[in-house]
């Protein structure tokens, strides 16, 4: 098992930010992508934090993504967008896109903004959560590269298309209701590899079209498995709500964003923000949801379990743990990024 270390969120941040900057990010937009990279490993989500920003700067390096994009309105109308992003970061690009559901959800009582011309843009559940300090309800969806054989399939032919809610509460945590369309996230596939585990024989088909454990199947042409016939139809949907509607590629359009790192990839999302007092005020609303939240943790427990969870507890559990200790990192993940403090000339992350 690879030793873990304890690193602080302000220093893993500025690791990044000054490692973005020398990539000739602006420094606004360094500090965005470094927050989703840390908030998700700050989460637990660690498929989707630090372990991918080496693909990311490679793609910077490659010329794949653009450092400075010129982001740009194709449509528009009081409630909703098409936003271009220019080939820009994925993190920068939906981040701004939200910023703007969230100004017409204000205006309009809901916003409503589509994608194309994006990138990867990690973990989903941080741009739904943008909105929680608006008191607003957050949707985002993705589509992307291919990854995952469609029910019934045996070859990877559409993305695991994540889907991620956020909903405030009054006395509770939010929930935030973060997956993927696949039986488990491509990152955690990858994370299994560098820790040298096995997987369970249902989350990836070989190159071959036969069920495996070995990790290293998936990168070596292999597939995700769908979450079952209802993750695969949620798939398609997102590739149409995402894709389809913003006019992104679709499908085997889209190139593997951490392999081809030289080609823009034209990844679509889409974005909602829901202005609760729309529909009644938002104390009456949350209360209404803190209801929900009760009833469901009160209710009667299955044998094996110590409690319910709501979605979103968990990870909202490891944040305020780690806020404290620091964030965990994996000595594998740090060597890769010790390689990047010496490619781009910063100051390596101190183990501890």
């Amino acid at each position: 098992m690879p030793r873990k270390y304890k690193i602080s969120v302000e220093k893993l941040k500025e690791f990044c930010i000054k490692v973005l900057k020398k990539g000739k990010l602006p420094a606004e937009h360094a500090a965005i992508v470094a927050d989703t990279l840390v908030q998700a490993d700050l989460r637990g989500v660690n498929s989707h934090g630090l372990i991918r920003f080496p693909f990311y700067m490679q793609r910077i390096i490659d010329g794949g993504t653009k450092a400075r994009p010129k982001f740009y309105l194709e449509r528009e109308t009081i409630a909703t967008a098409v936003f271009n992003g220019d080939n820009g970061m994925g993190q920068v690009v939906t981040y701004k896109a939200m910023e703007l559901a969230i100004k017409k959800a204000e205006q309009a009582g809901i916003g409503f903004v589509v994608i194309n011309n994006s990138n990867h843009f990690g973990a989903a559940a941080y741009y739904a959560m943008q909105v929680l300090a608006h008191d607003m309800v957050g949707l985002v969806w993705s589509n992307g590269p291919k990854v995952m054989a469609p029910w019934g399939g045996s070859a990877r032919i559409i993305g695991n298309n994540p889907i991620a809610w956020a909903i405030p509460a009054q006395e509770n945590e939010p929930i935030v209701f973060d997956i993927s369309m696949s039986k488990v996230a491509g990152g955690k596939v990858r994370l299994a590899a560098k820790q040298g585990k096995r997987i369970p024989e249902d989350w990836v088909i070989s190159k071959y079209g036969k069920i495996t454990d070995d990790p290293n199947d998936l990168p070596d042409g292999g597939a995700l498995m769908a979450l079952g016939h209802k993750g695969y139809g949620l798939a398609v949907v997102g590739e149409v709500l995402a894709g389809a509607l913003s006019g992104a590629g679709l499908l085997t359009q889209i190139p593997m964003w951490f392999k081809e790192t030289a080609l823009p990839t034209n990844i679509g999302h889409m974005v909602m923000a829901l202005n609760v007092e729309a529909f009644m005020g938002i104390e009456q609303f949350k209360g209404r949801v803190d209801y929900i939240i009760n009833v469901l943790k009160k209710s009667r427990l299955a044998d094996g379990f110590d409690e319910i969870l709501i979605p979103g507890e968990l990870e909202s559990r490891t944040a305020k743990k780690q806020l404290k200790t620091g964030v965990s990192v994996m000595g594998t993940v740090l060597d890769e990024l010790d390689k990047i403090a010496r490619d781009f000339r910063v100051a390596p992350l101190k183990r501890r």
